[in-house]
């Protein structure tokens, strides 16, 4: 495979929130991807709107400046908490049920907002990210993110 095969091109821009969505939905509407991203929101406790935006950014070749980083992850987790689980556990008790379809809008529609709401933290331009596009360094270094987490002990109250 030639490294033109092999390297991504930099963006030099962050997605548009329709662009990012369209893009989010296409990379999960394929099985083993969807699999992928449940799979790591089970059992790292990872945002899959997150780990999405890391995998453009990776398909990219960029990565977010350390600042825009740090503000993605608390973003990320204050969306999960706050918005997103609530609403996947209401409609989860709803599954086979009248009402399960509307909550399920209803989460999809939030999962786009927290997309939004990602975007909102890349203040700074994309970095050029130096890696070949099989490596995924930014989903790479979410997940280790996550692992650390659970791994973490856990501090008394």
């Amino acid at each position: 495979m030639a490294d033109a095969d092999i390297e991504a091109k930099a963006a030099t821009a962050w997605p548009t929130p329709d662009d990012f969505w369209n893009f989010a939905c296409g990379t999960y509407a394929h099985a083993p991807m969807q699999e992928a991203c449940l799979e790591a929101q089970d059992s790292l406790g990872a945002d899959v709107n997150l780990l999405l935006l890391c995998l453009w950014m990776d398909d990219h070749g960029v990565r977010p400046a350390a600042d825009n980083w740090d503000m993605l992850l608390e973003a990320a987790d204050w969306w999960q908490r706050e918005r997103l689980a609530p609403l996947r556990m209401a409609r989860k008790a709803l599954r086979g049920q009248d009402g399960y379809e509307d909550a399920k809008a209803e989460e999809l529609a939030m999962e786009q907002a927290e997309q939004r709401a990602l975007l909102k933290c890349l203040i700074r331009p994309p970095v050029k990210s130096g890696h070949a596009r099989d490596v995924w360094p930014c989903v790479s270094s979410y997940l280790q993110i996550c692992g650390g987490k659970l791994k973490a002990p856990k501090t008394p109250k």
